[in-house]
């Protein structure tokens, strides 16, 4: 991948967001460009931990009616005019995970969306606990709105 980016233009990564510590090396050894300018942690240990302000509000849906209502609130931030400000949102989702009947571990459904938007976030369970009716699952996922 490297190379393809040099061939077509494009600056190699500069950073990478990996919630599983086991792909840096791999990371690292595909891109070398992660590597230039690390300064490890150890540096900055003596700061205070980062806290989530007090004007941060997480709001916990699992109802296909809060999803909804929960985007729509985000959709009513999009700016409508060129003069006003750009929406900025955070995005992320996690993934249920079987294991094979070989033992391989295989990415399932999306289960949970964090959304953030201004002072508040959006944790969506879009994906019941596997042990709860599937069909109840693949009700909910069909009838939210994008």
């Amino acid at each position: 991948m490297e190379n393809s980016l040099d061939m077509f233009g494009h600056p190699q990564p500069e950073a990478v967001y990996t919630d599983n510590l086991s792909d840096r090396s791999f990371l690292e050894a595909v891109f070398p460009s992660l590597r230039k300018d690390v300064i490890p942690i150890e540096k900055y240990s003596h700061l205070e931990p980062f806290l989530l302000p007090s004007s941060v509000v997480i709001h916990i849906r699992r109802e296909e009616v809060a999803i909804n209502a929960a985007m729509r609130s985000i959709i009513d931030h999009v700016p409508t005019d060129e003069t006003e400000p750009d929406l900025v949102v955070g995005f992320d989702s996690e993934w249920n995970f079987m294991v094979s009947d070989d033992g391989r571990c295989e990415k399932g459904d999306i289960a949970i969306i964090q959304i953030a938007c201004n002072t508040d976030v959006y944790i969506l369970q879009v994906r019941i606990s596997l042990s709860q009716n599937c069909a109840i699952n693949s009700h909910i996922q069909s009838r939210l709105v994008t």
